[in-house]
């Protein structure tokens, strides 16, 4: 696993990819170990699912609940009338 710093570096270009991607522009480059990949409109599943990646090894690193809901869902049935 990476050190925080290059983690959180590594997060804020992912995030940064994915505005562009969701504000119309067509092609966003990320460096990821060692490599430059190109995200297109079409892979937004797989940049969004490294950004939850990421944001769950900073969480670990740092002792803090992930802020990713998506990570912290919890399975079961509500609860009624307590």
């Amino acid at each position: 696993m990476a050190d925080l710093a290059t983690l959180q570096t590594r997060l804020a270009e992912a995030e940064t990819a994915e505005h562009s991607l969701l504000t119309g522009t067509r092609v966003a480059v990320v460096a990821r170990d060692g490599r430059r990949i190109e995200y297109t409109p079409g892979s937004l599943p797989q940049l969004q699912a490294y950004i939850a990646d990421l944001r769950s090894q900073i969480a670990a690193l740092t002792g803090t609940p992930s802020t990713d809901w998506r990570l912290n869902r919890r399975a079961g049935r509500p609860v009624f009338g307590r």
